[in-house]
């Protein structure tokens, strides 16, 4: 660490890697105050083309299995020899953190790992991971926290995960109005932002709108967000088609910026079905003073506040949903104090310059040996 408190760090991160991890990870390096990072990548994909349109150079190394020891362990020298000129090495994910802890130790350098799943505590990489040295293990939610074995929580470090936002809100409003314009005629607007997968629940959501439309006929769902697993998102049209929905029911993809979608929407639905680590779409939803019905479940569950910034229901719970949706879209009071309670909370909780600062500060105390 240079005298002026800059600190150099080896960050390794996942090419493959999309959502919330790599958007943790790109908000941490836009606002940090004195990290100095040099990127690698293993392996190509989204995270290498998100942080480059950021404007970072990321280094693309071959990535291998960590089960192919012989062709894993040239890779750890490799990366051991950058590492001997960082302060500290990053591992945003449990894959990054077997190479790149492994590579600290050889490089006699402090490993910090980021825990991005610790529900999969039970898989062959978790526990490998599990065993690789870390100075302190950086977890997004208490409830994700209390998954690490006793021995690895004394490292823990919960750090809430950061979000863009918005100072003021009117250049937002003219944007969503705008966006929402473009959209088919409807009188109620419900948004769903999150990755096309089954884990994020989307098939909720259509069987939710399904129990609404008949009370709410001019109601609209929009699903913002790319495809995941191969598959889903036929399956989710043909299920869109059989409940006879398919009219009111959008599929965009990803959207340029998805505070606009979130922003233009009378009611933001996040069904997932399996705990997050955070759950960024909540927490945006609410730095845009817009209020959520939430699944009671890992991340998100900790983010809303239910009956003072938003609504929890049952994780599959689709009836549940459609009556957590109905009250938002009946109650305009009721949703505009909801909305604007979650925003205050996101200004005090989840602004990523308050990240920042904690996960700088967490730098900082791992490369002094205080951590």
């Amino acid at each position: 660490m240079s005298a002026t408190g800059t600190i150099r760090a080896l960050v390794v991160v996942s090419g493959r890697q999309q959502g919330g991890p790599v958007r943790f990870l790109a908000r941490w390096l836009a606002h940090s105050a004195r990290l100095r990072p040099r990127l690698v990548a293993l392996g190509d994909g989204p995270a290498v083309a998100h942080l480059a349109a950021d404007g970072w150079d990321v280094a693309v190394w071959p990535d291998q299995p960590v089960r192919a020891v012989g062709r894993l362990l040239p890779l750890v020298l490799r990366l051991a020899r950058v590492a001997r000129e960082a302060d500290l090495v990053f591992g945003n994910g449990a894959r990054e953190h077997v190479v790149g802890g492994l590579a600290a130790a050889l490089a006699r350098r402090p490993a910090v790992w980021c825990c991005h799943n610790p529900w999969q505590a039970g898989l062959p990489l978790n526990q490998i991971a599990r065993r690789v040295p870390a100075a302190a293990i950086v977890v997004a939610s208490r409830s994700a926290a209390a998954l690490l074995d006793p021995d690895l929580r004394r490292r823990v470090r919960h750090v809430p995960f950061g979000v863009d936002v918005p100072g003021r809100l009117d250049a937002l409003d003219a944007r969503a109005a705008d966006w929402r314009a473009s959209l088919p005629a409807h009188d109620a607007l419900l948004v769903a932002l999150g990755t096309l997968a089954p884990e994020k629940g989307q098939h909720v959501a259509l069987a939710a709108a399904a129990r609404l439309l008949p009370s709410h006929p001019g109601a609209l769902l929009v699903l913002v967000g790319p495809p995941g697993r191969p598959g889903y998102a036929p399956a989710l049209r043909a299920r869109a088609a059989e409940l006879g929905i398919a009219g009111h029911v959008l599929w965009p993809g990803p959207v340029g910026d998805p505070l606009v979608a979130l922003r233009a929407a009378d009611a933001v639905l996040h069904p997932s079905v399996a705990p997050e680590t955070f759950g960024f779409a909540v927490a945006e939803a609410a730095a845009v003073g817009r209020p959520v019905a939430a699944s009671l479940l890992g991340g998100p569950a900790e983010i809303v506040v239910p009956g003072e910034t938003g609504l929890l229901v049952p994780p599959g719970d689709a009836t549940a949903l459609a009556a957590a949706a109905a009250l938002l879209l009946d109650q305009p009071a009721l949703r505009c104090r909801l909305g604007q309670a979650a925003r205050a909370r996101a200004v005090r909780c989840y602004d990523a310059r308050r990240m920042a600062t904690a996960l700088d500060a967490l730098a900082g105390e791992v490369v002094a040996g205080r951590s």
